[in-house]
C-alpha cells in the first residue's frame, strides 16, 4: 500500500513538472502588433465619371490579421477643399478617430455597394466637381488610409403632377371641381378627401427608374366662401398669401416639411375654399421650381359644426309637371295643382317641433344640404325616375346619406321612370339597394281608363292607421284609384315594411299584400331612408291619419330615441 503511495506521489510530481515547463516556453517571443486594415474602391465606377443621378459605388477592403467592421465615407465638393484632397486628409481628418468622422458628417455603413448622394446644383447646365472619401475600420479600432476618387454630376429638376383631387375625376387646373363633403372623422361611408401626387425627372431616369423623392406640400383655407369660389378662374395659387389657416407636411423623425409620402387623406375640415401645393425634391436634393397646386371646397354639414343653426327639413319639390295625361299632374288641370301639394307638405310640417325650408326644384346644392338634418323628396310623377342609376338627384343624394343625412321619398316610381311595367331587380350599385334596402320592385301598367289598381294603404304596423284616398284630390288625376304604384321587395330583414298594396281585385292582382312604404336604418347608424311609393298627398286626412303618418316618420327620423 505505501509502496502504490509512492508510486502515484512521483507520477504527480513529474505532471505537474511538465506543465510548469509548457507554461514558461509559451511566454517566449514577442506579440505581434495589429495589421490596419486596407479599402479599395471597385474598378466602377471610375474617377471622374459623369452623372445624372446619385452614384451606385462598390468597395472592398482586407485586413491580415482580423476583419473589418465597417465603412465610412463622405462626399465633399471640389470648391469646399480647395482643390486639394490630399491637403484635406492630412490636415483635417487626421489622425483619424470616430468622434471625428462623426463631427464632420461621415456616413458609416456596413455595405459594400452604396447608392451615395451627390452635390448637384439647379442649374442644369453645370456640372459639379466632387470627391467621395473612404476609409473603413477593423476589430481592434484601427483605421485604414483613407482613400478618394473625383465625380461629376449634372442634374435637371424633378417635375411635380397632382394625381387626385377632392371633386374632380381628372385633376387639371382648368377642370371644373363639384364640392365634397367633409366630416370631424372617417367612417364606414366616407373616407376622407385624398389628394395624391407624383415627382417625375424623366431627363436623369429616361427609363424610369428613379429613386423615391421627397415632397413639401401645404394646404391653404379660405372659409369665407362668399369671396371665394372653387370655380372661379381667378381664384389661384397667387392668392395663398391671404388664406385664413394652413397646414403643412411634415417629418417628425428628421424635423422638416420634406416627406417620403405621396397621398395625404384630410378630415375636419372647416367649410371653405382650399388651395393645395406640393412640389418635390429629388435625389440631389434639388427642387421642383414650379410648385403644383389645384383647389378644391369642402363642406362640412352644419347640423355637426353648429347645430343650433342647423334647419330640420329640407323638401325638394321633385314632381315634374307635362302635358295632361290620364294619371299625371298637370300645371294647368287643375289650376293651382303645384301650389296645392307644397302647400300640403307645409300645413303638415308646421303642425310638428320641426323647422325646415322649400325649394322648388330636384336640385339642393352643397350648401342647401349641409344647413339641414333630412330632406324630404316628393315624387308624384312616375314619368321621370329621379333616384335612377346616373341621375344628377341620385348622386347628391348618396353624397349626402354617407355624411350622415337623412331621406324621406315619397312618390311614384322614383327608382324607376316610365311607362314599363313588370318586375325589375335593382342594381347591386343602386342607391335603392345601398341606402334604401330594396332588391326589386314591380311596376304596375299605366291605366287607360278611371279604374286603377290601387285603392288604399293597409298598415302592418301598430304605428299607423290604414289610408284610402281622398276622392277629390283623385279627381285631379281623372281616376278613381291611382296607377303606376309598385310594389317593393326588401333586401334585408333590418328595413321594415309599414304599409302594403290594397288592390282593388286582391284575389287576381300580383301586387295585393306587398310592400309600398318602407324604412331603413342599417346597422352602421350612419343614415336612415324611407320610401313611401305612393303620393301620400292624395291619401284622406279627415281623420288626422295623415298627420298621424308625419308626427311618427319625421320623430323617428330626427329625434334621438325615434
Amino acid at each position: 500500500m505505501k509502496k502504490q503511495i509512492l508510486v502515484l506521489s512521483i507520477f504527480a510530481l513529474g505532471v505537474l513538472a511538465f506543465i510548469v515547463g509548457c507554461g514558461e516556453k509559451s511566454l517566449k517571443g514577442n506579440i505581434k502588433e495589429n495589421q490596419p486594415p486596407e479599402v479599395y474602391f471597385a474598378n466602377i465606377p471610375v474617377a471622374d465619371s459623369v452623372f445624372s443621378s446619385n452614384a451606385e459605388m462598390s468597395w472592398y477592403s482586407t485586413d491580415s490579421d482580423g476583419r473589418v467592421l465597417h465603412y465610412y465615407y463622405r462626399v465633399l465638393l471640389d470648391e469646399d477643399i480647395g482643390g486639394d484632397p490630399e491637403a484635406y486628409i492630412n490636415d483635417v481628418l487626421m489622425p483619424l478617430d470616430t468622434l471625428k468622422l462623426d463631427s464632420l458628417g461621415w456616413t458609416r455603413v456596413d455595405l459594400t455597394t452604396v447608392s451615395v448622394a451627390l452635390y448637384a446644383s439647379e442649374a442644369e447646365t453645370d456640372t459639379i466637381p466632387q470627391y467621395v472619401f473612404l476609409t473603413c475600420i477593423d476589430d481592434v479600432g484601427d483605421f485604414s488610409d483613407v482613400i478618394y476618387r473625383s465625380f461629376f454630376r449634372i442634374n435637371h429638376l424633378p417635375e411635380t403632377f397632382i394625381t387626385r383631387i377632392p371633386g374632380k375625376a381628372y385633376p387639371s387646373i382648368s377642370a371644373p371641381a363639384d364640392s365634397v363633403w367633409c366630416l370631424p372623422d372617417t367612417n364606414e361611408l366616407w373616407h376622407g378627401l385624398t389628394i395624391s401626387w407624383i415627382g417625375e425627372d424623366t431627363a436623369d431616369f429616361p427609363g424610369g427608374d428613379a429613386p423615391d423623392f421627397e415632397y413639401q406640400w401645404k394646404l391653404f383655407a379660405f372659409f369665407d366662401t362668399s369671396t371665394y369660389s372653387v370655380n372661379d378662374t381667378s381664384f389661384n395659387v397667387d392668392d395663398t398669401s391671404m388664406a385664413d389657416d394652413y397646414y403643412y407636411s411634415y417629418d417628425s423623425e428628421d424635423g422638416d416639411e420634406w416627406v417620403w409620402d405621396t397621398q395625404i387623406v384630410f378630415d375636419n375640415l372647416r367649410t371653405g375654399c382650399y388651395i393645395f401645393t406640393v412640389r418635390t425634391r429629388d435625389d440631389a436634393l434639388t427642387v421642383d421650381t414650379t410648385v403644383a397646386w389645384d383647389k378644391f371646397m369642402c363642406f362640412e354639414p352644419v347640423w355637426i359644426s353648429n347645430p343650433d343653426s342647423a334647419f330640420d327639413i329640407l323638401l325638394l319639390q321633385a314632381t315634374q309637371f307635362g302635358p295632361p295625361r290620364r294619371g299625371t299632374p298637370s300645371n294647368f288641370d287643375p289650376p293651382g295643382f303645384h301650389n296645392s301639394i307644397v302647400n300640403f307638405y307645409r300645413q303638415k310640417i308646421d303642425s310638428t317641433v320641426y323647422r325646415y325650408t322649400i325649394k322648388d326644384d330636384a336640385y339642393p346644392s352643397f350648401s342647401d344640404l349641409a344647413k339641414h338634418r333630412m330632406v324630404i323628396v316628393d315624387d308624384m310623377d312616375y314619368m321621370e325616375g329621379e333616384l335612377e342609376s346616373g341621375r344628377l338627384l341620385e348622386s347628391i343624394l348618396e353624397r349626402y346619406l354617407s355624411i350622415g343625412g337623412k331621406a324621406w321619398v315619397i312618390g311614384r316610381q322614383t327608382f324607376f321612370g316610365g311607362t314599363g311595367y313588370g318586375p325589375k331587380n335593382f342594381d347591386a350599385a343602386s342607391i335603392a339597394f345601398n341606402f334604401f334596402d330594396l332588391s326589386a320592385t314591380n311596376l304596375t301598367p299605366e291605366n287607360t281608363d278611371s279604374i286603377a289598381e290601387l285603392i288604399g294603404a293597409v298598415s302592418v304596423s301598430s304605428e299607423f292607421d290604414d289610408l284610402e284616398f281622398d276622392i277629390l284630390k283623385i279627381s285631379h288625376l281623372r281616376q278613381y284609384g291611382i296607377s303606376k304604384v309598385e310594389g317593393l321587395a326588401r333586401y334585408s330583414n333590418i328595413s321594415e315594411t309599414m304599409y302594403t298594396f290594397d288592390a282593388i281585385n286582391p284575389d287576381t292582382s300580383s301586387q295585393h299584400g306587398r310592400p309600398i312604404a318602407v324604412r331603413y336604418y342599417p346597422e352602421n347608424g350612419i343614415y336612415k331612408t324611407s320610401y313611401f311609393c305612393f303620393p301620400i298627398y292624395l291619401m284622406d286626412d279627415s281623420e288626422g291619419d295623415v298627420q298621424h303618418v308625419f308626427d311618427v316618420m319625421l320623430s323617428w327620423f330626427l329625434d334621438e330615441s325615434g
